[in-house]
């Protein structure tokens, strides 16, 4: 492996970090309280380096917000592989939605959809 490599995979690695961070703090403390500084404090990293990651907290929310989107997606396209039928199609992507916004919060939503699925 490389030194780019090993450089893109420390990128990815830190990104990722921060994203996490900042999802942990805006639960936790509401996206109005949390400031760059108190992400950076999180990770152990300066806010600057913070930065050069993601120019403005709002960035932030909105790369969280896609890295949501993409797994409901993903969830969603997985639970209606096959289902020809248009109704049966919306009936479930509606129920597996349910699951993964359940899931997202610690609840094994899978279960639950499962039992109350039509």
């Amino acid at each position: 492996m490389g030194t780019k490599e090993r450089h893109e995979r420390d990128r990815h690695r830190i990104r990722q970090g921060i994203l996490d961070a900042a999802r942990e703090l805006f639960i936790a403390e509401g996206y109005e309280h949390v400031s760059m500084r108190k992400i950076a404090d999180r990770i152990e990293y300066s806010p600057a380096a913070i930065y050069s990651y993601f120019p403005r907290k709002d960035d932030i929310f909105f790369a969280l917000a896609a890295e949501g989107f993409r797994i409901l997606a993903d969830g969603v396209s997985g639970a209606v592989a096959g289902i020809d039928d248009p109704l049966e199609r919306l009936l479930r992507s509606h129920v597996q939605s349910d699951a993964t916004t359940l899931g997202r919060r610690g609840i094994d939503g899978q279960r639950i959809c499962r039992r109350h699925a039509l």
